[in-house]
């Protein structure tokens, strides 16, 4: 099986990256998660800053990607 392309550490500090960057694009499927789980914009940021990256990345079959999960030490949701 392919190895992700980035290591945890890696994949956190582009996730970091982006949102400091402005990079993060919200759509419409996003919004619409974020507002069921009744978090914010602001919320997001704080994982960006302080998120865990805390299993091993898993394979997207669909997408074709890796993905990692992150998630805030002291917050109840996590990010994918």
């Amino acid at each position: 099986m392919e190895k992700p392309i980035w290591s945890t550490s890696q994949a956190r500090h582009i996730f970091a990256r982006a949102f400091s960057d402005g990079a993060v694009i919200h759509t419409s499927h996003s919004r619409q998660r974020m507002r069921e789980r009744d978090i914010d914009a602001n919320d997001l940021l704080a994982i960006a800053r302080v998120g865990i990256i805390y299993a091993p990345p898993e394979r997207d079959i669909k997408m074709i990607e890796w993905k990692y999960t992150i998630v805030h030490p002291s917050l109840k949701f996590k990010v994918v």
